[in-house]
């Protein structure tokens, strides 16, 4: 799994569909992330990749990384 394999409108849109706050694994388990990435959701690779996606992504996706946030989830995030 490479980060050119994200569709970058099924992030978008799994995104927006979040809590204020939430985990990598909470994306990653959205609908439309399952949907867009079928095949590939399942690499064990998968939910580390998005992490970094939306790492890089952050400020496109009006997000912020939180210092404390390594959990069994994966990072947690906040919008806005």
């Amino acid at each position: 799994m490479r980060l050119d394999d994200f569709d970058d409108r099924a992030v978008a849109a799994a995104v927006r569909a979040m809590r204020s706050e939430f985990y990598t694994n909470d994306v990653a388990k959205h609908d439309a992330m399952l949907v867009r990435h079928r095949g590939v959701n399942d690499d064990h690779s998968y939910k580390q990749m998005l992490g970094k996606y939306l790492s890089r992504y952050r400020d496109d996706l009006h997000l912020t990384l939180m210092p404390d946030s390594k959990q069994g989830h994966g990072r947690r995030w906040v919008k806005g």
